[in-house]
């Protein structure tokens, strides 16, 4: 991340504008909190646990810059969208699934349980290792 924020910087053509982009500014402080919890908070709490929680709630401003994304990229927004009407179905052939290989561990546990083969009994004698079969 700081790799991109060097890169945005070196951008400008004139690097006083990057304190007029608002999303330059956002992102610069997202990484600079990113390098200060990583890198200076370990060498200087040495051990000392220091209050940090609410630090960690502008974690959540990160999703921002999903957000940003998403703005920019309204195709990223129809494929997102497509998903989660598809959850629905995906979800329902799942379920239909489990059914089925739940249903064919009953026969096969009825019909193999009293197998004479040792080796076969061991393997069909519970329901759920019917089912991993």
């Amino acid at each position: 991340f700081v790799g991109e924020i060097v890169i945005r910087f070196a951008a400008f053509e004139r690097k006083r504008d990057c304190l007029k982009d608002g999303w330059f500014k956002f992102d610069s402080l997202l990484v600079l909190m990113m390098v200060v919890e990583t890198v200076i908070m370990p060498v200087v709490s040495s051990g000392v646990a220091l209050p940090t929680a609410p630090l960690r709630l502008l974690r959540l401003s990160r999703l921002s810059r999903l957000v940003r994304l998403v703005r920019q990229l309204p195709d990223l927004s129809v494929i997102m969208k497509g998903m989660a009407y598809s959850i629905r179905a995906v979800a329902s052939s799942l379920v239909m699934a489990a059914i089925l290989v739940y249903v064919f561990a009953i026969i096969l546990h009825m019909l193999l349980k009293a197998e004479e083969d040792q080796k076969m009994s061991d393997q069909f004698r519970t329901l759920p290792r019917c089912m991993w079969t």
